[in-house]
């Protein structure tokens, strides 16, 4: 990178083959690129204009690329919480099989055996949501105070600070993906429970 004095003086000409426009916010490329597309044709200027994601088709192959690895660890991280809380909630079907057996003895429904360990479930989702939430918000917060060091980009030699930044959409996301699976994963054992024999159940020894 040198001065356009000085790149003039070692190229040996006065034209000018690009000019690059830097923002200060991402979000106003299209409109700065639509402006100046109407005023090199108010103007009638031979001029073509191309934004950063028109010239940096790699960079949005490997986005894309990172975002299916994403969608997979996502599934992956799911799965396992799913056979967890699937796993606590059998758990504690047979260890209050007596109190089960107890609670239908006094006349409560099947139905109203399900809801009470889907809502244990639900309770469960949302506990760990939101502890899940503040620990990897918290977590951000430290990585970004301390920065993490990226190799120079094309074309420059200084190493920067990568700088992770908290998002709503992806808090409230994680929270919200931890009570639906902890719902689903309360069903099948919550179904299991109510279909327990009030006789069995009161005879059961753990």
């Amino acid at each position: 990178r040198v001065t356009f004095k000085a790149a003039k003086t070692l190229l040996h000409t006065e034209a000018v083959q690009s000019i690059m426009i830097i923002l200060n916010e991402t979000d106003d490329t299209e409109r700065v690129a639509s402006e100046l597309k109407q005023m090199f044709e108010t103007q009638k200027l031979d001029l073509e204009i191309k934004t950063w994601r028109e010239l940096n088709d790699y960079y949005f192959k490997t986005r894309a690329l990172f975002g299916r690895f994403f969608v997979i660890l996502i599934v992956v991280v799911v799965i396992v919480v799913i056979l967890s809380i699937f796993n606590t909630m059998n758990m504690a079907v047979l260890e209050r099989t007596n109190e089960i057996g107890t609670i239908r003895a006094l006349g409560h429904r099947r139905q109203e055996i399900v809801h009470l360990f889907i809502l244990e479930g639900l309770m469960l989702g949302a506990l760990g949501g939101i502890l899940g939430a503040l620990c990897g918000a918290g977590f951000t917060k430290i990585v970004a105070f301390i920065g993490i060091e990226m190799p120079p980009p094309p074309g420059a030699t200084i190493v920067w600070l990568s700088e992770p930044q908290l998002s709503g959409g992806a808090i409230i996301t994680s929270a919200v993906i931890s009570v639906v699976t902890a719902v689903i994963s309360s069903i099948y054992p919550a179904r299991k429970a109510s279909r327990l024999e009030i006789a069995e159940a009161l005879r059961h020894v753990s």
